[in-house]
């Protein structure tokens, strides 16, 4: 491969006046570091002087306790940048910061790399790009944590209502929730992830699993009134017919998509 041309300085000083987090790498076996943006020294803490011509796996100690992937995937990356001649997005990558006490921050990055060539065609520097989202990582997991917590409590609170309850999760609407008054409405056929069509076949037969999605596909709320259900006794093992006031309700994740259905059904006693 014929040398690659070395960088003026004026270049240099034009790469490191960019607004973003960049590192500017030479495409030799180490990936040397040439320079780096002002942004990227403040996100990571480090000097311009302290990264130039420094391997760039060697820049920065890694915490000893997050699994050690960070280097072969950096690695990796360049080198199908280098091979390939085309960017390559890194999928989020977490990388502690040393402070200058010695202990490290938790940090999580977004990381672009991609290739700069000159009228050859051939690969002149590479940049690498990286965007610290430790905030919002951090932020979605805390969302996440709350959510769960939440929907602790209203399953236990579910469990409790006299009232026949279930959540059903997925376009299959498979079982995730079951309070004792439904299974003693349908039996212990229905089970945590079988279907409602699978487990409870007539409620398929008489178009309940139709109106599952229907609510499912259309986020739209079913509300049923003394509606007939004939099922098949769990105790009798005979058919029996019932009268249910019964809802279908939507349930969303924090990103509000639907991902399965409340199912809340009263027995009308006429």
């Amino acid at each position: 491969m014929p040398p690659i041309a070395l960088l003026s300085p004026d270049v240099l000083r034009t790469l490191e006046a960019l607004p973003d987090s960049y590192l500017i790498l030479a495409p030799d076996a180490a990936f040397t570091i040439l320079t780096a943006t002002s942004a990227y020294l403040v996100a990571t803490g480090t000097t311009r002087e302290a990264l130039q011509g420094c391997p760039v796996l060697e820049a920065f100690p890694q915490a000893p306790y997050v699994v050690a992937t960070n280097s072969a995937d950096l690695h990796a990356s360049l080198q199908q940048v280098l091979q390939t001649g085309q960017p390559h997005s890194m999928p989020l990558q977490r990388y502690d910061m040393r402070d200058g006490d010695g202990s490290f921050r938790e940090k999580y990055w977004d990381i672009l790399n991609w290739p700069v060539l000159d009228a050859q065609g051939r690969v002149r520097y590479l940049v690498h790009k990286a965007v610290d989202i430790t905030t919002q990582v951090q932020a979605h997991a805390q969302a996440e944590d709350l959510l769960e917590i939440r929907n602790r409590q209203l399953l236990q609170l579910l469990t409790q209502v006299p009232a026949a309850v279930a959540a059903v999760t997925g376009p299959e609407h498979r079982y995730s929730f079951l309070n004792a008054r439904y299974r003693a409405l349908v039996g212990t056929r229905a089970e945590l992830g079988r279907s409602v069509a699978e487990a409870v076949p007539e409620l398929a037969d008489q178009g309940f699993v139709a109106r599952l999605n229907a609510v499912y596909h259309t986020g739209e709320m079913y509300h049923g009134q003394e509606t007939r259900l004939l099922l098949q006794d769990p105790i009798a093992k005979a058919p029996r017919t019932v009268l249910l006031d019964f809802t279908y309700q939507p349930l969303r994740n924090q990103h509000g998509q639907i991902t399965g259905v409340l199912v809340f059904a009263v027995e009308v006693n006429r």
